[in-house]
């Protein structure tokens, strides 16, 4: 574990920060191909920073905060996007922030707690990955619009889900 914030992951996660605002605008203005080719790159250099963070041993507590934060980031402007469009309900924007924001708070009383940066679970990646998921058949629903409405439905139970997973994982006795 370093203590150093410059690393290449953290580097490579904070770069993804540039993506937001061009990765919004262009699901806004329905502009697919540059879209998804965005959205790809996030997707991509976020599994790239986890990879080298563990490759490099350069994993840092400052990139399991940082990593987290950009993802939001990203996810809340790409839902503002696609809730203009009336392609994703507010209801979902909803609870993807009240997840977050729990989840916030209750790894910050861990890390506050414990004096140890709590680790992402696998039912958070696989929450991350429905949200995904959700945001690029919303993209393409002129394609494939049947789609939808079930993404929605199934993200949102594999986000519930993950929210209880992450309580019982960091509100348990043996952590």
């Amino acid at each position: 574990m370093t203590h150093n914030i410059l690393t290449i992951p953290n580097i490579i996660s904070l770069s993804r920060l540039v993506l937001a605002w061009p990765l919004a605008l262009a699901v806004y203005n329905e502009s697919i191909v540059t879209a998804i080719i965005l959205g790809s790159i996030a997707i991509i250099t976020d599994f790239l920073d986890g990879y080298l963070s563990r490759k490099l041993n350069q994993s840092s507590n400052a990139g399991k905060i940082i990593d987290p934060i950009v993802d939001g980031i990203l996810v809340f402007s790409i839902m503002v996007a696609l809730s203009q469009r009336q392609l994703i309900p507010v209801w979902y924007i909803g609870t993807i922030i009240v997840r977050y924001s729990i989840l916030f708070v209750l790894l910050s009383v861990y890390q506050f707690r414990h004096k140890r940066t709590p680790q992402s679970i696998m039912s958070g990646k696989i929450g991350m990955c429905s949200i995904a998921l959700t945001i690029f058949v919303a993209i393409v629903h002129d394609i494939i619009p049947s789609l939808l409405t079930p993404c929605i439905i199934m993200s949102t139970a594999i986000l519930i889900i993950s929210l209880i997973d992450y309580l019982i994982t960091y509100l348990s006795k043996r952590n």
